[in-house]
């Protein structure tokens, strides 16, 4: 008699968690989690779209797009890290077809530096780009629906659809924007916060730095909480990526960058304390992504320094901006330059690079992060030096202050009351 061979546990056990995990990614990421969005004019992207043969214009070929933040870019070559578009430099112009305003960008070289999608009033928006003094719209050959939203403003929340259909008789079509109301969903973040440490990734407790009586991990937490309360407080829904006392790695289809991506947030805070052998070296820095502009990190660096006890470290980034870093960069697997911070990096979807820079990021984040339309806008906050004995000291009285002031900066910036 043939005996019942027993299923090989070490086997079918992973190969239910890697099912699972790419169930989970796909419900995440491929069933809205939004209310549709309201008409707010005559026109849609649609029917503009339609009618576009009748009235043709000299067009230039938009061939890759994503949003950072809630920056939407577009490039007229397939884009790559850190190599420039033609597009770089012009002047970018949208035009309301609902009320007939202009808006004109300058298309800078950072990925934050095209179109602030909380800007655009509602309506359906044509884009042309200047080119040798003459106007081009901008166009498509492939099929584009995408449609991305802001962080929760109150009643100014927006939903901006990016639209174009070719057809056989239309071989290029026009790109449309489409910017509409829209309420988010309670599963929808506009911040997360990733108190650092208390990770695994390497086959170790990660605790971080333990100084003076103080372990890095458990007042990173401490913070995280503290500034989740103060941007709450503003209206944002925040998100923290682990628990006090959980142990949950950065990489892989359960781990920080994949709840990060998960949450639909447009923000990410990673709260750091740093050490130094030298126990009188102090201060306070924001590390932002060297192809993003310091904009964000200046105004929340700006906002701790003035406001609080902390002073600055004495590392200056780009424009001369003391205690606010770009990344230094990196060489990936490709030869190209990557953020060597790798939670910017692997938080910024296509417009970082995510999941290309080695076998591991690629093996632990393609399935989420890889060629992915929607980056993160990331900083690194190192608010003390735990190994300064004052620093450490005054951290117990004083990081809810530190808390109210990073969430002030953010507010400065995003231009909430």
């Amino acid at each position: 008699m043939r005996r019942k061979r027993r299923p090989n546990l070490s086997v079918f056990i992973p190969l239910i968690v890697i099912v699972f995990a790419m169930m989970y990614t796909a419900w995440y990421f491929l069933w809205g989690k939004t209310t549709p969005p309201e008409q707010v004019c005559e026109l849609s992207a649609f029917e503009v779209s339609n009618q576009w043969l009748e009235t043709p214009q000299d067009v230039i070929l938009v061939e890759d797009y994503f949003t950072y933040g809630e920056n939407l870019s577009f490039f007229n070559k397939p884009y790559t890290v850190g190599k420039r578009d033609e597009f770089i430099g012009k002047t970018l112009r949208l035009t309301n077809l609902c009320t007939q305003e202009i808006r004109d960008y300058m298309i800078e070289s950072t990925v934050d530096g095209q179109i602030p999608m909380d800007d655009l009033p509602f309506g359906v928006y044509a884009l042309q780009v200047n080119v040798n003094l003459q106007r081009l719209q901008l166009v498509s050959t492939a099929a584009i629906n995408d449609t991305f939203t802001t962080i929760n403003r109150k009643t100014e929340t927006k939903a901006i659809q990016v639209y174009a259909q070719p057809t056989s008789e239309l071989v290029v079509a026009p790109i449309l924007l489409e910017v509409k109301p829209i309420t988010l969903s309670e599963e929808v973040f506009d911040v997360v916060i990733d108190p650092g440490h208390r990770n695994s990734d390497f086959g170790w407790l990660d605790l971080g730095t333990r100084a003076n009586d103080l372990i890095e991990a458990d007042e990173n937490y401490r913070l995280a909480v503290a500034l989740k309360e103060e941007l709450e407080a503003l209206g944002l829904r925040t998100l923290i990526l682990r628990g006090e006392r959980d142990t949950v790695n950065i990489y892989g289809n359960t781990g920080r960058l994949f709840r990060t991506y998960a949450s639909q947030a447009k923000y990410y805070i990673e709260l750091q304390m740093v050490a130094n052998n030298n126990v009188n070296v102090q201060g306070t820095q924001v590390v932002h992504s060297a192809y993003s502009s310091s904009r964000l990190g200046s105004s929340v660096h700006r906002q701790l320094i003035e406001n609080t006890s902390l002073v600055s470290t004495n590392n200056r980034g780009r424009g001369n901006i003391q205690g606010v870093l770009p990344a230094a960069l990196a060489e990936g697997i490709d030869t190209l330059m990557y953020d060597g911070r790798f939670t910017i990096r692997e938080t910024g979807g296509k417009a970082l690079g995510a999941a290309q820079f080695s076998e591991f990021s690629i093996n632990a984040n393609a399935a989420f992060a890889y060629q992915n339309r929607r980056g993160v806008h990331a900083l690194i906050i190192e608010v003390i030096h735990l190994t300064h004995a004052p620093s450490a000291t005054a951290w117990p009285n004083e990081y809810p202050q530190y808390a109210k002031e990073i969430a002030q900066g953010f507010a400065n910036y995003l231009l909430l009351p």
